[in-house]
Formats: structure tokens, sequence, C-alpha cells
């Protein structure tokens, strides 16, 4: 899944993953997952800060669902107004455990001021986020990611071994 930051700031060799492609046909994705999606197809791609190409696959964490109200006043994100604690890596991101930071807004990169801001999802829009918001480029810059572009849910990480398993 790439590499990424730890809190010491070393390093970390990124994850290497099944991913299941045909768990949506069944059922549309839920909160919580881990979803793989394509950048294609994201209004938002291109700005003077990030300039995204068609052919990136990204890993992140589905938050917001279709028709929700998405806003981050950290450490915690909050759906249509209440604080979002379940499924359980929520609270456990925004409670800074296992080395994470909590929710964080984009203006500590600075971009705009995006704490407190709120944003309404379309009827196929999902809204994503990366645990480490610190070192993440996630729908706090690009916006929601349409149904279309979501390729699949991370079903499994194979490498490294200590981190083999089902994902949380």
């Amino acid at each position: 899944m790439g590499n990424r930051k730890a809190a010491d700031g070393q390093t970390i060799q990124g994850d290497c993953i099944f991913v299941n492609k045909w768990v949506y046909r069944f059922h549309e994705p839920k909160r919580g997952d881990l979803v793989v999606f394509k950048t294609e197809g994201i209004e938002k791609r291109q700005s003077e800060k990030f300039n995204i190409p068609d052919t990136q696959i990204y890993v992140k964490r589905l938050v917001g669902l279709p028709g929700e109200r998405v806003s981050i006043r950290p450490p915690y994100v909050y759906i249509n107004g209440k604080k979002l604690v379940e499924p359980k890596i929520f609270e456990i991101i925004s409670g800074g455990g296992n080395g994470y930071e909590g929710f964080l807004g984009a203006d500590f990169w600075g971009s705009e001021k995006s704490e407190n801001k709120e944003i309404e999802l379309g009827k196929d829009e999902f809204y994503v986020l990366g645990d480490n918001t610190r070192n993440s480029l996630d729908s706090r810059f690009f916006g929601p990611v349409k149904r279309e572009s979501i390729i699949g849910k991370v079903a499994w990480i194979y490498w490294p071994p200590e981190r083999r398993g089902i994902p949380e």
C-alpha cells in the first residue's frame, strides 16, 4: 500500500496486499473498509499543489457514504454532525492509539482551511481518508471518490510478515 511514515519520522515499507475485486458486486462499500481506487475520474485530481496522474491506484479508508455530510474537527471525523466512532478503528485513530495522531484537516499542509468545513456527498460519492492523515493525500485534497473509481476492498496483507492478516 505504499510507504508510510512512523510517528518518529522513520519510513516504513508499505504493505503488500490482496484485493477483493468481487465483493462490491454483491454489496456496496461499507464505512471503515480499506478501499482500492483509481484516480481516473476524480474531478479535483489536478490542483496547484498536486498533480495526480490518471494511472495512480490509492488505498484509503472509506469514511463517508453517499448522501452524508462529512467534516473534520481534529482529532475526530463527524458524519451528519455526529462524532464517528464505529467501526472501532475510527475510535482508535481519533484517540491516538497504535501510533495514530487522530484525524487532521487539510490546512496543516498549507491548503485551504478545511477544519469544520463540511462536504455533502452526492448519490455515488464516497469520502476517503488515510489512517495517518498527516501523510495522506486523500479526499481532503481531491474531494470525493466516485463509485465507478473503486476497484475493490483490501482483503489480506501478506507482506511484511509482522503485519500479515486481515486489516483492521
